[in-house]
């Protein structure tokens, strides 16, 4: 069985490292849209990091604490991705979020190992 802590882990660090991918893509945009692109990136990159961290001091409230705040940005991604009729903006987001908040769930019944 996989340990519940990596699952959620490794979830929680797909779906931040997904959301800094797309904000580092949108800096190719002009104008308005670079500016808030480059929000975009600071905000998904303080994310990701700590979803990385999240590896080596392995705090399960955190972990929790992030995977569902990550399930949140993926939920509101997938309303965008309803809102411009793309189901690729749709689905893809929506499984992150399933998938996040399913890991997250499975961790907080998990007993802590001493």
């Amino acid at each position: 069985m996989v340990n519940a802590y990596l699952l959620t882990a490794v979830m929680t660090a797909v779906n931040a490292l997904t959301s800094l991918g797309f904000s580092l893509v949108a800096l190719n945009s002009v104008g308005e849209a670079q500016v808030n692109a480059e929000y975009a990136v600071s905000r998904s990159l303080s994310l990701a990091l700590l979803a990385v961290a999240l590896f080596v001091w392995r705090s399960r409230p955190a972990l929790i604490l992030l995977a569902l705040v990550m399930t949140g940005v993926q939920l509101g991604d997938t309303i965008i991705g309803i809102l411009i009729h793309d189901p690729m903006k749709t689905f893809g987001p929506l499984l992150l979020a399933v998938l996040t908040a399913g890991a997250a769930f499975r961790l907080s019944r998990t007993p802590e190992r001493r």
